[in-house]
């Protein structure tokens, strides 16, 4: 997130910097500094929101569902996405709980984007809060969207498997040598 102070630091004009964040946007924010930590550490090839927003015809996805107001027509993209063997994965950052209806279409969305000709391999979500992955899960099961092609991880274990990477990877380094 770019802050006022860190604007100046890089060289850009302060007022390219949000006057204020919102406490639900940093924390956002902060959680996917977090994810990409976590894959970072883990050496795997990843996407961050930048990568995605300049990469609009590979990551932005059409997304359309039915609310009070009619049908709604979107497109939608993922808060960051990795490489697996299988193929790209889109993650999602959920520390908030979605209307269901577009949650529903979201969740129907990744559900024809990883089927057998979809260009994903599947989405994981990742969430603080057991109330969002129950009803994600519910959803996803719902709308057909099933393991592998759904998996969830907690900010928890995120942040453990950040810290424990990051050990092992300064211990290596201590008795390597290797800097």
């Amino acid at each position: 997130m770019l802050t006022r102070n860190g604007a100046q630091e890089a060289g850009q004009p302060a007022s390219r910097a949000p006057r204020s964040v919102g406490p639900s946007t940093w924390a956002h924010a902060s959680a996917c500094a977090w994810v990409s930590a976590w894959l970072q550490v883990r050496g795997r090839t990843w996407w961050g929101e930048r990568e995605l927003q300049d990469d609009q015809d590979e990551w932005r996805y059409r997304l359309t569902y039915e609310d009070h107001r009619g049908t709604i027509r979107m497109t939608h993209r993922p808060d960051l996405a990795v490489q697996i063997a299988p193929g790209p994965v889109a993650i999602e950052v959920e520390l908030q709980r979605k209307n269901a209806r577009r949650l529903r279409g979201i969740l129907a969305m990744y559900a024809r984007l990883s089927d057998d000709d979809g260009p994903l391999a599947g989405v994981i979500y990742i969430t603080d809060r057991t109330d969002v992955a129950e009803l994600i899960a519910r959803v996803a099961d719902d709308v057909g969207l099933w393991n592998p092609a759904i998996s969830f991880r907690t900010m928890r274990d995120v942040k453990a498997q950040t810290h424990a990477a990051t050990r092992a990877r300064s211990a290596d380094h201590a008795t390597t040598g290797r800097a």
